[in-house]
């Protein structure tokens, strides 16, 4: 199994990847959607007088974001965006909602 994921790996250092870029001076903006449904485990323990008491628990939880996406091309090679993506964390009890926020760069080039 070892032998076959190297051999696998080293393939794909091979292979040349090109990313799809925008032109220079070329503005893209994106909109979007994201729901996430999350299976969750929960483990405490708690130490007092000398006794220990400890516990488990499965529970769920559901996110859901918004992402907004942008980039720039700066030279017809090379382009760089920003995606932020604001949203809401919310357990299966619904008791307790979060937001949440979540951002990236990704910058593109091809050779």
């Amino acid at each position: 199994m070892r032998y076959t994921l190297s051999l696998i790996a080293a393939a794909l250092l091979l292979i040349q990847a090109s990313a799809q870029v925008n032109g220079k001076g070329t503005l893209q903006f994106g909109l979007g959607t994201h729901l996430g449904v999350h299976a969750t485990h929960y483990e405490w323990k708690t130490h007092l007088l000398g006794l220990t008491a400890k516990g488990s628990d499965n529970d769920g939880a559901v996110t859901s974001t918004w992402p907004i996406d942008a980039q720039v091309g700066l030279s017809d090679r090379f382009s760089l965006g920003l995606c932020l993506e604001p949203g809401r964390y919310l357990d299966s009890a619904g008791t307790h909602p979060t937001s949440c926020s979540w951002s990236a760069s990704h910058p593109g080039s091809t050779r």
